[in-house]
């Protein structure tokens, strides 16, 4: 999984301010168009984060489910099979 950092977001939200299409944007970072497209929806937050230095760790809240053990277990068995080149469908999961 390719992580897009502050910087890099704060670069691309400079890049479309001066027209530069968010395709151009996103094959050039490796990520989807959306994602990039997102980032014009969110400037405000992100350019604010960027200014007062954010660190990104603290942005996303992790909430808890009551089923951890089991969630930890199966994407360790889920890892295990695809390392094994198994084939692990959805419905299987």
């Amino acid at each position: 999984m390719f992580y897009v950092t502050l910087e890099q977001k704060n670069n691309a939200i400079k890049r479309l301010d001066q027209g530069t299409p968010a395709y151009k944007i996103a094959s050039e970072m490796g990520v989807g168009k959306t994602q990039i497209q997102l980032l014009r929806k969110r400037k405000a937050e992100l350019m604010t984060d960027y200014k007062n230095n954010v660190p990104a760790e603290s942005k996303r809240r992790r909430y808890l489910t009551g089923n951890e053990e089991i969630n930890e277990l199966t994407l360790k068995w889920v890892k295990d099979a695809v390392s094994r080149r198994i084939n692990v469908p959805g419905p299987l999961i």
